[in-house]
């Protein structure tokens, strides 16, 4: 069984990945950090996602989008278009966090037509502590299934997740990002919380104010 869980996982890496990035400098990190990740690059594209929708067969079933917050609605413009691409599974999108408070329109009113808001998640302040200050948040969909107003959506406080960061320019990632708190536990329990699972320890629960299980609220 290892064996077989271990060839697919080559498999996803080599075959079922899809990135694109429009800057140069930056696609050819991403390729490089791929390569040396092991994880393959052959799918990796130097160009406008949004030619890229248009012109490729997209049966993706995960999408993880930072889109650009200049973009219209913050951003949602890409999304909406992702989504449209996707047949079904999961989108998770790293947003600028009032995006969700009315500045994604007329875009996230027409997400929500189509896709289900899973989970929203507020992300550290110094998340890109040196490289920006915006303040950012975690939405996650359920592509193809129109959201259920009635429906509860998770939303937590993740704004102490354990790291610590500092912007040291010559220093090592060891350095510029040290868990401090029981980052990869809380980390976890945030994953196990979105999942549906009970999780092993109780950093964000409804009693301390860092969950809250309830209907869409957020001016989508």
């Amino acid at each position: 069984m290892l064996k077989i869980r271990l060839e697919k996982i080559d498999s996803i890496k080599q075959q079922q990945l899809l990135g694109v990035e429009l800057l140069g400098n930056i696609y050819i990190l991403a390729v490089l950090n791929m390569i040396l990740m092991g994880d393959g690059s052959s799918n990796m594209k130097n160009d406008d996602s949004h030619s890229i929708y248009k012109n490729i067969d997209f049966p993706a079933n995960v999408f993880l989008l930072n889109p650009p917050y200049s973009s219209n609605g913050k951003g949602f413009d890409f999304v909406e278009e992702a989504f449209f691409r996707m047949d079904k599974g999961y989108g998770a999108i790293l947003i600028q966090e009032n995006a969700g408070s009315g500045n994604g329109l007329p875009y996230t009113k027409r997400i929500l037509e189509h896709n289900s808001l899973v989970a929203s998640i507020h992300m550290p302040t110094d998340l890109f502590n040196g490289k920006s200050s915006v303040q950012t948040a975690i939405y996650l969909f359920k592509v193809n299934v129109p959201h259920n107003p009635k429906k509860s959506v998770i939303f937590i406080d993740f704004s102490e997740d354990g790291y610590s960061r500092q912007n040291r320019k010559k220093s090592s990632q060891a350095v510029n990002l040290r868990d401090v708190d029981n980052a990869k536990e809380r980390y976890q329990e945030v994953i196990d919380i979105v999942l549906g699972n009970i999780p092993d320890t109780k950093y964000y629960t409804e009693e301390n104010g860092k969950l809250i299980k309830g209907r869409k609220w957020l001016d989508f």
